[in-house]
C-alpha cells in the first residue's frame, strides 16, 4: 500500500514545497542561512537545513563507497556474487541461479527444489557477509574494513574535485548525472520484466493491501521517502535556485522536475519488484521473504538482476557507475549547501 500514500504525499506536500523552495531561493538570491535572516526568530531553520545536509552528506558518501567497492569487484573474470564462495558464504543456505539450472551448495541441479525456505541468494550473502562483514549487533563494532575505508576516501576525493570550481563544475557534472542513469534503468526494466515470475513482483508493488492504509507507519514511510526523493527542507533547492535569473520560469522548472522525479521513482520501483518477483520464483518463497528491507536492497536485488544479462561484468560496472553518479549528484548538492 506504500505507493498510494507516496503519491498523495507527493501531490499535497512534496510538489508545493518543492515549488516554494525554488521560488524562495530565486527571489532572494541567497542560500538557506542568509534566506532566514529576514525573520530573526527563524534563523534556526536555516541552521537546521545546513545541519541536515551535513548528515545526509556523510550518509550518501558511505553509500557511494559501496558502489565503488562493487564496481571494482565487477572487473573480475566472474562477478563474485555469481557463485557461493566458501570464503564468505554459508554453504548450507547459499543459493545461486545459473543459466538454465540452479546451484545449491555449489552443485548444479536441473530441477527446482520443492521449497527453498531458509535459502539465501549468493548476492545477499556476498553483501552481508563479505562487503559489510556484519557483526552480531551494533554493540559489537568490529574492526575497520580497510577496503571500504579506501573506497570512502576515494568517494570524498571525487566530491572535492567536482566542487573545486563551485557551481560551474557541478553544473557540468549534472548534465551527465541526470541522463546516464535512465539508459541503465530502462535496460534493467526490460530485462526484469522478461524474467519468469517478474509480473508477480510488479503486481505486489502496484496492487494495494487496503488494510495497510490504516497503518500510520506506512504514511510515515511515504512522507520520509517524499522528503528524500525531492530533497525538500534540506536547503539545497534554495541554494541552487538562488543562481537562477530573477525572471526565470520557476513554476515550469518545479513542475517538470517533480513530475519526472515521481515517474522515475515508479519506474525504479517497478524494476526492483520485477527482480524480487523473479528471485521469489527461483527460491519458491513469498516475495516479502526474498530479501531484507533497507538501503542494502540496491546491493542485493540489482546485482542479482545483472546476472541475468549477457556479459554481467560489463553491465555491473555500468550499473554501479550509474549508482555512483546518482550519489555524486546528490552529494554535490548537499555539500555545496554547507559551503
Amino acid at each position: 500500500a506504500f505507493l498510494i500514500p507516496y503519491l498523495i504525499m507527493m501531490a499535497l506536500a512534496g510538489k508545493p514545497m518543492y515549488f516554494l523552495e525554488l521560488a524562495m531561493g530565486q527571489f532572494g538570491g541567497v542560500g538557506p542561512l542568509a534566506m532566514w535572516n529576514c525573520c530573526p526568530i527563524a534563523k534556526g531553520v536555516g541552521c537546521a537545513m545546513v545541519t541536515v545536509s551535513l548528515v545526509v552528506c556523510i550518509y550518501y558518501n558511505v553509500i557511494m563507497s559501496y558502489t565503488v567497492y562493487y564496481m571494482v569487484a565487477s572487473f573480475a573474470a566472474e562477478v563474485p556474487w555469481a557463485k557461493c564462495d566458501p570464503a564468505w558464504a554459508d554453504m548450507a543456505t547459499c543459493y545461486t541461479r545459473t543459466s538454465g539450472a540452479e546451484s545449491v551448495n555449489g552443485t548444479n541441479t536441473t530441477a527446482m527444489p520443492a521449497s527453498n525456505t531458509g535459502k539465501e541468494t549468493a548476492s545477499l550473502q556476498y553483501w552481508e557477509r563479505h562487503v559489510l562483514h556484519l557483526s552480531d549487533g551494533i554493540e559489537h563494532m568490529g574492526p575497520v574494513k580497510g577496503d571500504l575505508a579506501a573506497c570512502l576516501l576515494f568517494s570524498w576525493c571525487i566530491v572535492v574535485l567536482c566542487l573545486v570550481k563551485g557551481i560551474k563544475t557541478s553544473g557540468k557534472v549534472v548534465y551527465f548525472a541526470a541522463t546516464f542513469p535512465y539508459v541503465i534503468l530502462f535496460t534493467l526494466l526490460i530485462t526484469g520484466l522478461c524474467q519468469e515470475g517478474a509480473w508477480s513482483g510488479v503486481a505486489y508493488f502496484l496492487l494495494p493491501d487496503w488494510k495497510k492504509l490504516l497503518d500510520i507507519q506506512v504514511w510515515q514511510a511515504a512522507a520520509g521517502q517524499m522528503f528524500f526523493s525531492l530533497s525538500v527542507s534540506m536547503g539545497g533547492l534554495i541554494m541552487y535556485s538562488s543562481y537562477n535569473d530573477f525572471r526565470n520560469n520557476v513554476y515550469r522548472d518545479a513542475l517538470v522536475v517533480s513530475v519526472m522525479d515521481t515517474l522515475t521513482s515508479i519506474i525504479s520501483g517497478t524494476v526492483t519488484f520485477s527482480i524480487l518477483g523473479a528471485m521469489a520464483h527461483d527460491l519458491n518463497v513469498p516475495i516479502q521473504e526474498v530479501v531484507k528491507e533497507g538501503p542494502g536492497l540496491a546491493f542485493v536485488a540489482y546485482p542479482e538482476a545483472l546476472l541475468r544479462l549477457p556479459m554481467p561484468q560489463l553491465w555491473a560496472v555500468l550499473f554501479f557507475l550509474m549508482l555512483f553518479v546518482l550519489g555524486l549528484d546528490s552529494e554535490v548538492r548537499t555539500t555545496e549547501n554547507n559551503n
